[in-house]
């Protein structure tokens, strides 16, 4: 991949853009600034990462709504993030 000059980020981040694109739509027509970040690896520990470089005030991050048992197995991003985050965490369903 690496000789044929194969973008993985942009490809992700196109990949991203995709699966948002009604949000982003939203943004847009109202006016709302954003950026998209777009990261390889383990989910939780790059949103951290993320927002400790960007010193963000506050995240806000999704519940797939593994259920009980599922989540106490795999954890959740949402849970690591609120657990080892250094601002505040916000949980949207």
């Amino acid at each position: 991949m690496v000789k044929a000059n194969f973008d993985v980020h942009s490809l992700l981040e196109e990949d991203a853009k995709s699966e948002i694109k009604n949000t982003l739509d939203i943004f847009e027509k109202d006016g709302l600034p954003y950026t998209l970040k777009v990261a390889i690896g383990d989910p939780a520990a790059e949103i951290i990462e993320i927002a400790e470089k960007e010193k963000a005030d506050l995240i806000i991050i999704g519940s797939r709504g593994l259920g009980a048992i599922k989540g106490v197995v795999l954890g959740s991003v949402s849970q690591k993030v609120t657990h080892h985050a250094a601002c505040p965490v916000m949980i949207v369903k």
